[in-house]
This record gives C-alpha cells, sequence and structure tokens, in this order.
C-alpha cells in the first residue's frame, strides 16, 4: 500500500513547518477512503506508513491491550525494510514498570530508551539488538478505556522528541480509537441486521403458520357443517321413523286390538256354553293363546306410545315372558 504524499520530517526543519506537515498529514488520514473500509490490516498498514515517513522513524507498531490488562498483544509493525502482522505478546509481569507508565501517562517520551525509567526493562532483550535509541509510545483510548497502543521507535540515534510529535502521535493514538469505534458500530450494524433478518423471517414463518392454522380452521368449520348437516339429516331419519312407530302403535291399538278384544269376548261366551270336554279344552287354550297375544300388543303399545327405544331382542323376551312355549 502506498502511504499519503507527505514529505518525511527531518531533524532540521523548523517547529512551524513540522506542525504544518503534521497537521496536513492527519486531515489526509481522516479522508483517506481506506479508513472506511472493514479491512484493519490495511487500516493499520496505512497508519503505520504513514506515522513513519512523517515522523522520519524507521519502525512503527499497533499493539492491543487484553481485557485483563495482563499482557500487550503486537498487531502490526512498519519497518522501512518491510512490514509483518506476527504475533508478539509482551507480557505485564516482564516489564511491570512500562505497562504502569502507560497506563498512568498520557505518553512515554523516551529519548534514551535504554535507560529512561519506563522503558529500560527492554534493553537488553529487545532495545539493543534492534539499534533503537529512542521511543515515542501513545495509549490509545475508548471511553478513558486503554485498549492499545501505538509505539514510534528510533534507530541508530537518540531522538529528542518535542511537544509537537508527541501532540501528532497522541492525534493518531485518537484516529486509532475513532478507527475501532467505527468498526464496533460496523459490527453493531451488521449484528442488528442479522437480528431484523431473523425477526423477518420468524415474522414471515409466523405468518406461514397463522395461514396454516386459518386453513385447518377453514376445514373444522366445513367439517362442522358437514356434521351439523349429518346431524340434521339423521334427525330427520329418526323423526320420520319415530313418526312411523307412533303410527304404528296407534294401529297397534285401535286397530289390531278391536278385532282381538271381540275374539276373547266370544271365546268367554263359549266358555259359558256346555261342551263337550275335548271342545272345552281347545276353546280355553284358544282364550289363553289370545289373552297372551293381547298382553303382548297392549305391552308394544305402550312401549312405543313411551318413546322408549324397543329392540328384537325387546319383542322376543316380552313373546317368551307372556307367551311360554309348551314343552
Amino acid at each position: 500500500m502506498n502511504s499519503l504524499a507527505v514529505n518525511e520530517y527531518h531533524p532540521e526543519d523548523n517547529k512551524a513547518e513540522k506542525l504544518t506537515l503534521y497537521h496536513e498529514t492527519l486531515i489526509q488520514l481522516h479522508r483517506h477512503p481506506v479508513l472506511y473500509q472493514s479491512d484493519l490490516q490495511k487500516i493499520y498498514q496505512l497508519i503505520c506508513l504513514t506515522t513513519s515517513q512523517t515522523l522520519s522513524v524507521n519502525r512503527v507498531s499497533i499493539w492491543s491491550l487484553n481485557r485483563q490488562n495482563r499482557s500487550l498483544v503486537r498487531r502490526f509493525l512498519y519497518e522501512k525494510d518491510g512490514m509483518t502482522d506476527e504475533i508478539v505478546e509482551l507480557f505485564q509481569k516482564d516489564y511491570p514498570a512500562y505497562f504502569s507508565a502507560f497506563q498512568s501517562k498520557p505518553f512515554i517520551q523516551a529519548n534514551d530508551a535504554c535507560n529512561d525509567p519506563d522503558t529500560f526493562e527492554f534493553s537488553e532483550t529487545y532495545l539493543k539488538p534492534l539499534a533503537i535509541y529512542s521511543m515515542l509510545d501513545c495509549p490509545i483510548l475508548i471511553d478513558r478505556t486503554i485498549i492499545g497502543v501505538i509505539c514510534c521507535e528510533h534507530q541508530y540515534n537518540y531522538r529528542h522528541w518535542q511537544p509537537e510529535d508527541a501532540l501528532f502521535v497522541q492525534s493518531i493514538a485518537n484516529l486509532l480509537a475513532i478507527v475501532h469505534q467505527n468498526l464496533r458500530i460496523v459490527q453493531l450494524l451488521k449484528q442488528i441486521r442479522n437480528q431484523n433478518h431473523q425477526a423477518l423471517e420468524k415474522s414471515r414463518e409466523i405468518e406461514r403458520l397463522n395461514e396454516k392454522l386459518f386453513a385447518v380452521n377453514q376445514q373444522l368449520t366445513q367439517a362442522n357443517e358437514h356434521l351439523e348437516e349429518a346431524v340434521r339429516q339423521r334427525t330427520m331419519e329418526l323423526e320420520k321413523q319415530n313418526l312411523q312407530l307412533t303410527e304404528y302403535a296407534f294401529i297397534n291399538s285401535h286397530l289390531l286390538r278391536a278385532p282381538l278384544a271381540r275374539v276373547l269376548g266370544l271365546l268367554q261366551l263359549i266358555q259359558l256354553e256346555a261342551l263337550p270336554v275335548r271342545d272345552k279344552q281347545l276353546v280355553d287354550a284358544l282364550f289363553t293363546s289370545a289373552h297372551e297375544l293381547d298382553t303382548v300388543v297392549r305391552n308394544i303399545s305402550e312401549m312405543l306410545y313411551s318413546g322408549n327405544p324397543i329392540s328384537r331382542d325387546d319383542v322376543k323376551q316380552m313373546i317368551e315372558r307372556n307367551m311360554p312355549s309348551e314343552k
């Protein structure tokens, strides 16, 4: 990635020229389209490269502070000899003075990094092997909470940092904070869109279920209507059968029993006559059978008039009870 079109700062430049350079660089950085993308590595690359060229330092790196504040993790390093996103982690237990410094100071301005009380812990393992003489570090804050550090390292000779240098690095740190806030907003917007999409899908699913439920209710309504019609038809059939049974009861009571009653009366008159023994036995047997038949007919009529259901078994039992067969 190409850096912004800025001139490199040289120590002999005067303060006014430096302030103008820093101001123009910050304006161009804020307007750069890469900052409005979601590729954090490209943003880091642009900021580190631009900061290196503007401050005229060989190394610029960006570090993130873990949530427990126990370690710093390097997310990106720019060197004039090349760039890397290799992960390096520094632990608070190994560099307590440095961790205390960036967590309590607005920036760390170490002109002699090997002997500065904030950075001397890196001397043997980091500063001397890489020929780093001076460091200018600034914490990155969001809502007064440190989320990381930007580190500027000057090699091969000492650098006496000026207030405007520290102010520029602080501005870069503020820009990084804005970048992270914007990325968080983008992530939140994505989450909201996903949640809205899920809510919309659930709403559509509920709508589909409601449609199915409506269809089932329609089927149930139709089934109920058919059932009501079937019940109405069955009721009409039963009423018709009851009417027929009532007519039969009337016929049974008036048309069948009347002749039977006359037969019984005639048999009673015949029984009063002097008949031979054989004839009398026949007349008595005939009278008994006629009387039993009259009892059965009368019981059937009573059951029909009362509205009680009557079956073939009922009639059979009634006949067996009132007209027992001779053994």
